[in-house]
């Protein structure tokens, strides 16, 4: 520690005690070090209602739904054309529900997935898949 570093800071053997004034030592709780909130805009949660699979079936007959698919189904087989190693159908939820204010919830992307691969077999290499606990609608 620099002399000035140390005019600067008071630090207690065994105490833990440290202060920018060399007269006394701040107080510090273990409170304090919990971080804040966050302090950016709050976003709306979704119910358990809207993670069924009802609410995936409300979704793709809504008007929202069919212009969904049509561009999940375009970026999908774009990726295959273009010959890239993987497609994850929730990156593309998140990045459509992002840009088009449009909401669908993420429990969505496993039967999106799903969906993909009936009606698109040679998909089957790239799109990204994981073993899930609840099965899905049945088509």
């Amino acid at each position: 520690m620099s002399a000035t570093q140390g005019e600067m800071f008071e630090v207690t053997a065994g105490d833990r005690k440290a202060s920018m004034s060399s007269t006394a030592p701040v107080e510090r709780t273990p409170e304090s070090y919990l971080p804040l909130p966050p302090s950016g805009p709050q976003a709306e949660r979704y119910s358990v209602e809207e993670g069924l699979p009802s609410a995936l079936t409300a979704f793709m007959e809504g008007e929202d739904g069919p212009p969904f698919w049509r561009a999940l189904e375009a970026a999908a087989l774009d990726a295959l054309a273009r010959q890239e190693t993987r497609f994850s159908p929730r990156g593309f939820l998140v990045h459509y529900r992002d840009t088009k204010r449009v909401r669908i919830n993420n429990n969505f992307s496993p039967w999106f997935a799903d969906l993909l691969l009936m009606e698109h077999p040679q998909l089957v290499g790239i799109v990204e898949r994981r073993v899930r606990k609840a099965a899905g609608p049945t088509p």
